[in-house]
């Protein structure tokens, strides 16, 4: 029993060697994206036949165990081997990364590239346009649902997802091209946007009716648009990156990357300039909803404000909005914006504020998500971008 799915690169795929100079593609890369979107996927199938979350995390764990592997775990005395084995060849050049626009410099973030005459890529080499092949090789107990919920996550992996570093901000994007080994069942592949939707529909989570997740997953308050389409993956991820820039920045002299800043959320930079000069703020900044840690930096005052959980165990809160560019048919690139609410924290961690003089700042956060979804909207409401909102 064997599922083959095939993949093609659309962005630059940051995958790391340790000396990050050198790239290649690894199974257990793959494999955990992979169980990534399982659980992105079916927890509302999980959480729907349980009485509470905890429940549906323990069942939603002890499946993704028997499916994917599990090392020994001291409470539950279990470990166990994957269902299936996993074999990953490319056909993908590998090469210096494209120069970067200003969008992608914003997505990059300081983790893969450094702006100014010294700075640059801090990873020389990545996977570029090419196709990744991925041959899943079942052990004969495996059961004929078993298979087709895995097939739904190669599925899903290939339609919102990526590989590599960066790829919730539109790097390492694959889209599927096609997926073979499926008995009796028609799998659908989004070669266009009707097949987009259908590919939702397929996966069932366009019903899902459960309430905000303990994990990144699915739920009635998810959100999928089709941002834009454009004819070059690559100017695709641009221009997403301008438009999340000039959304979210206050800019430098009135300015947003050559273009006139929008200001959106002066609140936001009243309350970290005041956190930056030693004094405690009342409230944070409402872009925390995308994403923790969130920095400041003053150019005015060379004083700085960062914000990240409070606790030693959690360093980050991964961003809930996912870019993924999509190749359809005739070489027609798509951006999706993928919106996955989630409970943002653990109840009662706090978020923590530190800045020159300001001493044991911490403070709760309350996600406002309509921060995320009016960017969203501005794809849908400018008639430049076409944008359609699927669910």
């Amino acid at each position: 029993m064997q599922l083959t799915a095939t993949y093609r690169i659309n962005t630059p795929m940051f995958l790391g060697e340790a000396n990050q100079q050198e790239t290649s593609l690894r199974p257990p890369s793959f494999k955990g994206a992979l169980r990534f979107w399982w659980r992105a996927i079916h927890w509302p199938l999980y959480r729907a036949r349980a009485s509470d979350d905890a429940t549906a995390l323990k069942d939603l764990h002890q499946q993704e165990g028997k499916l994917f592997g599990q090392a020994f775990n001291e409470k539950i005395k279990h470990s166990g081997q994957s269902c299936f084995s996993l074999h990953i060849r490319d056909k993908a050049k590998i090469d210096a990364p494209p120069k970067p626009s200003c969008g992608h410099q914003y997505l990059l973030g300081q983790g893969l590239y450094r702006p100014g005459s010294t700075g640059g890529y801090l990873r020389l080499r990545v996977l570029l346009e090419g196709t990744i092949e991925a041959s899943l090789h079942f052990r004969p107990q495996t059961s004929v649902n078993d298979q087709l919920s895995i097939a739904k996550s190669l599925v899903a992996l290939g339609t919102f997802g990526g590989l590599g570093s960066r790829a919730r901000k539109g790097f390492g994007s694959l889209s599927i091209i096609s997926l073979t080994g499926i008995d009796n069942a028609d799998v659908p592949i989004a070669h266009n946007i009707e097949q987009l939707k259908e590919v939702i529909r397929w996966l069932g989570i366009n019903t899902a009716s459960c309430d905000y997740p303990p994990l990144t997953a699915f739920s009635k308050y998810s959100r999928i648009d089709l941002s834009m389409t454009h004819t070059d993956s690559w100017k695709t991820l641009n221009s997403i990156g301008n438009q999340q820039q000039l959304y979210r920045s206050w800019g430098q002299n009135n300015t947003v990357c050559g273009q006139d800043a929008e200001k959106n959320f002066p609140n936001d930079h009243h309350w970290a300039q005041q956190a930056s000069h030693g004094q405690h703020p009342h409230q944070l900044p409402k872009r925390i909803v995308f994403g923790l840690p969130h920095n400041y930096f003053f150019s005015s005052t060379h004083k700085k404000a960062d914000m990240a959980p409070a606790t030693k165990e959690r360093q980050r809160r991964a961003s809930p909005l996912f870019i993924h560019i999509h190749q359809f048919q005739n070489n027609t690139y798509g951006a999706l914006q993928i919106l996955l609410p989630a409970k943002f924290l653990p109840t009662g961690e706090l978020v923590e504020v530190k800045a020159q003089g300001l001493r044991n700042c911490k403070l709760p956060f309350s996600p406002d998500w309509s921060v995320i979804t009016n960017y969203m909207d501005r794809f849908i409401k400018n008639i430049d971008f076409q944008g359609e909102q699927l669910i």
